[in-house]
């Protein structure tokens, strides 16, 4: 039954991270019930109940009115430190554009093809990371976007 519990609290917790659910967004219960809850064992099905429980008690998860929310402990729970990983994937972007001092950072391409896929842990450090990029003097800032310096080309190259 240890097993069967786990698994049914792993589960709930996989959909959200499939999700790619932030702190306050609800579980998608329609398709978890007719997408999930169906592939399991009558047993695992039982204790669905007992798993959001658990998961609530635990402070991963709350529940209101039968609808699992996830809660920043369990976005912790889900998605890994992201460390320096933004200011990496951000740097890694100009090089991939062979980029020289000077040149402009593509925003709305960067938007589309890498942060479209980040789990809401990478989203919310995005910001901070250009800060920082900006503190260490690799990218500059104005009114027109952000560019990489001389410091941010040799650091790249």
């Amino acid at each position: 039954m240890t097993n069967d519990i786990d698994f049914v609290k792993q589960q709930i917790m996989e959909q959200f991270k499939i999700q790619k659910s932030d702190s306050g967004e609800a579980l998608n219960v329609r398709g978890f019930m007719l997408n999930v809850v169906p592939r399991w064992n009558p047993k695992q099905q039982d204790l669905l109940e007992r798993a959001v429980e658990e998961l609530a008690s635990s402070g991963l998860i709350e529940d209101r009115e039968g609808t699992p929310f996830l809660t920043q402990q369990g976005v912790d729970y889900l998605y890994p430190d992201i460390g320096d990983s933004i200011k990496v994937a951000i740097l890694d972007f100009f090089a991939k554009a062979n980029a020289r001092a000077g040149h402009a950072f593509n925003t709305r391409s960067f938007m589309h093809t890498e942060v479209l896929n980040w789990n809401p842990k990478q989203k919310h450090g995005l910001e901070p990371a250009m800060k920082s990029l900006i503190e260490e003097g690799l990218i500059e800032e104005n009114e027109r976007g952000y560019f990489l310096t001389e410091a941010g080309f040799n650091s790249i190259y």
